[in-house]
């Protein structure tokens, strides 16, 4: 059972992989002041292995799907539930930059901090030659992407409103991460 649901987790979860970076994207082409603007632009660039694909954080997930013997261009299309964590925060950005500072802040970079060592730990008992790199450099980044992405969001909340904003964001991601990985026991459940 645990192959089974490190296998169901890992071909999710690359369709947010994939799309992560667009949230980067987006959130810092809505940010002005180029000084709060760059840690997103820093951010963007590492999860692109800055400048070498082979360290892209999306090219580390493939290998580790490789590993465990799923072939990237045969992963099926994202549960409903998956699209809808991945185009709400995408939306969030677009339309609220402080709410989509939340999702990014405290729904992916913070969660991940606590979210990957147990998925990490599971795929190295279920699947012991599994290149587990892609967790090793997020575990690497990610505390120090979180604090980066809340020291923008300090500089850029001027209110109780802006506030309130974030609140909204993060809550908001949390939920639909929480949805995300609902779709993916239920999927589960249905195969098996």
């Amino acid at each position: 059972m645990q192959a089974r649901a490190v296998l169901a987790w890992a071909q999710q979860d690359y369709h947010v992989s994939r799309q992560f970076p667009c949230l980067a994207a987006i959130l810092a082409a809505r940010i002005e002041d180029p000084r709060i603007r760059h840690p997103l632009v820093a951010n963007l660039w590492e999860e692109h292995g800055e400048g070498d694909y082979d360290l892209s954080h999306v090219n580390l997930f493939s290998k580790l799907l490789a590993s465990i013997a799923i072939c990237a261009d045969e992963i099926p299309p994202p549960l409903p539930t998956t699209l809808n964590f991945i185009e709400g925060q995408m939306r969030l950005a677009e339309n609220d930059t402080l709410a989509g500072l939340g999702a990014f802040c405290y729904g992916n970079e913070f969660l991940s901090l606590q979210e990957f060592r147990p998925i990490e730990e599971a795929c190295a008992r279920a699947f012991p030659d599994a290149n587990l790199s892609y967790f090793r450099a997020n575990r690497e980044a990610d505390g120090r992407h979180s604090h980066e992405a809340e020291m923008a969001i300090l500089a850029l909340c001027q209110d109780e409103a802006g506030v309130q904003s974030v609140w909204r964001g993060a809550e908001w991601s949390l939920r639909a991460r929480s949805e995300f990985y609902d779709g993916i026991v239920q999927q589960l459940s249905w195969v098996g």
